[in-house]
């Protein structure tokens, strides 16, 4: 019997991790789309406001933040636009403010920065980010690692010797 009940709360974490990594996953890969296309970005913004999303905390700010920001290059120049942006830049310094040391966030930011025109006034943090990154990314784990270097290599935000710098 002891055996059955361990082996129960065993396949309980396993898959309690395994939703979690998936929502993780899902969540990556539609940030990874969501510039693209108006479509992919609404797509971005609904799965971040989806209630059953299984994040930690500051991660889906970052990538709710992340998503706002987005959909605002798709609005028209207006109030729509000014205000999805301007959620998108408060859930993302909200989480980065609460977690400051985490790359993955740093990483979000960064980018959203980087895609920001310069009109809106949210590039700050960009040097900032990408000397942090650099300077963690050897002690971080291997799946932040290889997602840093796929969301590297479809940018142009780091040049080719900050990218040697992470090898």
């Amino acid at each position: 019997m002891k055996k059955y009940i361990s082996f129960l709360i065993l396949t309980f974490f396993i898959s309690t991790f395994s939703f979690a990594q998936n929502d993780l996953e899902k969540t990556r890969e539609a940030f990874r789309l969501a510039s693209k296309t108006e479509e992919q970005a609404e797509k971005f913004n609904n799965l971040m406001k989806a209630e059953d999303l299984d994040l930690e905390e500051n991660l889906h700010k970052v990538y709710l933040g992340a998503s706002e920001a987005t959909l605002a290059k798709f609005h028209a120049l207006g109030e729509g636009k000014i205000k999805s942006a301007k959620a998108g830049k408060k859930h993302i310094e909200e989480a980065v403010k609460a977690d400051k040391e985490n790359l993955e966030i740093r990483l979000v930011r960064l980018i959203i920065q980087e895609n920001t025109p310069k009109i809106a006034g949210y590039k700050e943090n960009i040097e900032e980010d990408k000397e942090f990154i650099i300077k963690h990314f050897k002690s971080t784990s291997t799946d932040i690692q290889h997602y840093i270097k796929k969301v590297i290599e479809e940018t142009e935000i780091f040049n080719e010797k900050e990218i040697n710098q992470l090898d």
